[in-house]
C-alpha cells in the first residue's frame, strides 16, 4: 500500500530515509484509480445536471419576483396579434395598441358624436317651454321641472352607468342606454299630461347618461396616458357645444312644427344615426373583455420568449368582429 503512493524515482532505504530522488520537482503519483478519459454517457449526465440545474435557477428567479419575469408577466397581460382590414397593428404590445390610430380616432369622433345628445336633450326643449304649457294646461312651475329633473337623473344615471361598463363592457351598456333612451324619448312624444311628461323626462335622463359616462371610460380605454388628456379634450367639445345648437335647433322645430317635434327629432337622431353608428364602429374597448379574445400563444411568447420557438405563430386573429 506504501509502494502504491511512492512518486516515481524515489528510492527508500530500510530505515525509511530517502536514498534517491528525479531531478524533476514535479513528481507524478500512482493512485489505486487511473485516469480514463471521458465517455458519451460521461458528456450526456453533465449536461443533464447542467440543464437541470438551470431549470431550478430559472424557476427560483421567476419565483421571487425576477424584473425580467415580472416585465414579460406584465406584458403578456396586453400582448396580442392583430390583423384586421382598418390597419389593426399586428403583435400589439400593449393594451393601448389594439386598434390602429385610424381606429382610434374613429371611436373617439363616435364617441363624441353621441355624446351631444346629453346637453342637446336639455337646451332642445327649452324654447317649448312656453308651448308645452298651453298644449297640456300646466302651469309654470311643473313645466319647469320637467327641465330640472332631467338634469338631476343624468347626474344619478351616471353613477349607475359607469360601474355597469366596468361590469359588463362598453358596447352593451350603449345599446342598452340607446333601447332606453329611444323608448323614453317615445314616451315624451305622446303624453298626454304634465305629469307623464315629468317622468318620462326623469327616465329620459337615466338613460342619456349613459352616452357621456361610456363615452369617458372608452376615451380612457382607447388612449394612453400621454395622450388622453387631449383625447378627453376633443371628446368635450360635443358637450360644450350642444347647449349653443339645442336653443336654436328646438326654437325652429317648436315655431314650426310644435314642441313634440323636438323629441321627434331626438328620437330619431338617437335610433337612425348615433345608435348604429356606436354598434358600427365602437367595438369592446374595455380592456379586460379585449384581453379575453387575445390567443394564449400570444400571451405565452410575450411571458416567456424563450419558449417562443415552442408556440406556432399567430398570422391572421383580429381582436374581434367589429375591428
Amino acid at each position: 500500500m506504501r509502494d502504491e503512493l511512492i512518486p516515481h524515482g524515489i528510492t527508500l532505504a530500510e530505515d525509511g530515509r530517502v536514498v534517491s530522488a528525479p531531478a524533476s520537482p514535479s513528481a507524478t503519483y500512482h493512485h489505486r484509480h487511473v485516469h480514463r478519459p471521458h465517455t458519451a454517457d460521461d458528456h450526456t449526465a453533465a449536461a443533464a445536471a447542467a440543464a437541470d440545474q438551470a431549470r431550478q435557477q430559472h424557476e427560483t428567479e421567476f419565483d421571487h419576483g425576477h424584473p425580467a419575469r415580472q416585465a414579460s408577466a406584465e406584458a403578456a397581460a396586453a400582448a396580442t396579434v392583430v390583423i384586421a382590414d382598418d390597419g389593426s397593428k399586428a403583435g400589439a404590445s400593449s393594451v393601448y395598441e389594439l386598434l390602429s390610430k385610424r381606429k382610434r380616432n374613429a371611436v373617439l369622433l363616435a364617441a363624441a358624436i353621441a355624446s351631444i345628445l346629453v346637453p342637446l336633450t336639455d337646451t332642445i326643449y327649452l324654447p317649448a317651454l312656453q308651448a308645452v304649457g298651453q298644449d297640456l294646461r300646466a302651469d309654470a312651475g311643473l313645466v319647469a321641472a320637467s327641465v330640472a329633473i332631467y338634469m338631476l337623473t343624468v347626474g344619478i344615471g351616471s353613477l349607475f352607468w359607469g360601474p355597469m361598463a366596468d361590469r359588463f363592457g362598453r358596447r352593451i351598456t350603449y345599446a342598452v342606454g340607446s333601447v332606453l333612451f329611444l323608448g323614453t324619448s317615445v314616451g315624451c312624444i305622446f303624453a298626454p299630461t304634465i305629469g307623464v311628461l315629468v317622468a318620462f323626462r326623469a327616465l329620459q335622463g337615466l338613460a342619456v347618461a349613459a352616452y357621456q359616462t361610456t363615452g369617458q371610460g372608452v376615451v380612457a380605454d382607447t388612449f394612453e396616458p400621454a395622450i388622453r388628456g387631449t383625447a378627453a379634450g376633443l371628446f368635450m367639445i360635443p358637450l360644450l357645444v350642444g347647449p349653443l345648437l339645442g336653443p336654436l335647433l328646438g326654437g325652429v322645430l317648436s315655431q314650426v312644427w310644435g314642441w313634440r317635434s323636438t323629441f321627434i327629432c331626438l328620437t330619431v337622431a338617437a335610433g337612425a344615426i348615433i345608435f348604429p353608428m356606436l354598434m358600427v364602429v365602437v367595438p369592446e374597448t374595455h380592456q379586460v373583455g379585449a384581453l379575453h379574445t387575445v390567443p394564449y400563444g400570444c400571451l405565452l411568447r410575450a411571458a416567456c420568449p424563450h419558449l417562443a420557438h415552442k408556440t406556432p405563430p399567430v398570422t391572421d386573429v383580429s381582436l374581434s368582429a367589429q375591428l
